[in-house]
């Protein structure tokens, strides 16, 4: 398997568990604890979000410019075809809903008293 290939599927599933997420987050998430530069990692996680936008399976949140200038930061969500390929891969105790996974797949974490 290709290594920007599971990276992607990374974003997807993380994604798919957290619903919108901003570039540094998914930086974070991929490169936590990594020895590459920040700005390395930064163009790492564009260029995959660039890809899997091209590939129609994620959208950026629009623009907001207020009247004062300056932008606010783009949050990443999944389309419905990004959520189609994420089916059945849970994260951070989540699972996406109507999958497989909803059904057979559990955190580990002992039930509350």
């Amino acid at each position: 398997m290709n290594l920007s290939f599971a990276r992607q599927n990374d974003v997807i599933s993380h994604l798919a568990g957290f619903r919108f997420l901003t570039q540094p987050q998914i930086d974070e998430f991929l490169f936590a604890g990594s020895s590459l530069t920040a700005l390395s990692r930064q163009v790492i996680v564009r260029r995959i979000l660039a890809r899997l936008r091209t590939l129609g399976l994620v959208q950026a949140t629009p623009r907001v410019v207020a009247p004062a200038g300056g932008t606010a930061r783009l949050v990443y969500f999944l389309t419905a075809a990004g959520y189609n390929r994420g089916i059945g891969t849970p994260r951070c105790g989540r699972a996406v809903r109507g999958s497989a996974a909803t059904r057979s797949w559990s955190t580990g974490w002992p039930a509350p008293t």
